[in-house]
């Protein structure tokens, strides 16, 4: 049987394949759609390496973890700084591609400072004037071997013990996720 000329196979054909981007265009305009993302943590939207902020890479070639040491160190300060060194020591075999980097503002804690520089595990880069421009305080980052910096977290001010573990946690899960499929580093 024929409907005005086109037979029915023809406009079933047609609605099959005509009907899921309908929905999809749907979907999409009405903001149904939430995009679907894997990182936990958020892109710098600026290209921002060492180099723009005119300091060496401590670490070329190695991906780095970096904090950013606020200048006065207290409890929550020191528990983020014990948290980074156990999610490297978690790290198992991959460790060796990674560093820890402690970005210390002029003004830090003397105290803090010097521990940091002491330790073998830790390394401590004196920041820029306009570095607190950039970040905040407690700011965790991943930065990758060449400098860039790639992802940031928020800071562990004002959260709870759990929250800065999980923080952790999804850090971990980014950096898992850039050393599985990185050849650098």
């Amino acid at each position: 049987m024929k409907l005005r000329g086109i037979p029915k196979t023809l406009l079933l054909i047609a609605f099959i394949f005509v009907l899921p981007i309908l929905v999809a265009k749907l979907l999409l305009d009405q903001g149904w759609y939430e995009k679907g993302y894997t990182n936990k943590g958020v892109f710098f939207k600026e290209h921002l390496t060492y180099s723009h902020m005119s300091m060496r890479n401590p670490m070329l070639g190695l991906w780095q973890v970096a904090y950013v040491l606020p200048q006065i160190c207290q409890d929550d300060c020191l528990a983020q700084l014990a948290l980074m060194r156990n999610s490297w020591m978690a790290l198992g075999r991959k460790q060796d591609r990674v560093s820890l980097v402690v970005f210390v503002h002029p003004d830090s804690d003397p105290l803090i400072k010097q521990q940091i520089h002491n330790s073998d595990l830790y390394i401590w880069m004196k920041t820029p004037k306009d570095f607190a421009k950039r970040f905040h305080e407690q700011e965790l980052m991943i930065i990758d071997p060449l400098g860039k910096f790639i992802l940031h977290y928020e800071g562990s001010k004002k959260k709870s013990e759990s929250e800065k573990i999980m923080g952790n946690r999804d850090l971990m899960l980014d950096l898992r996720k850039l050393l599985t499929f990185s050849k650098a580093g």
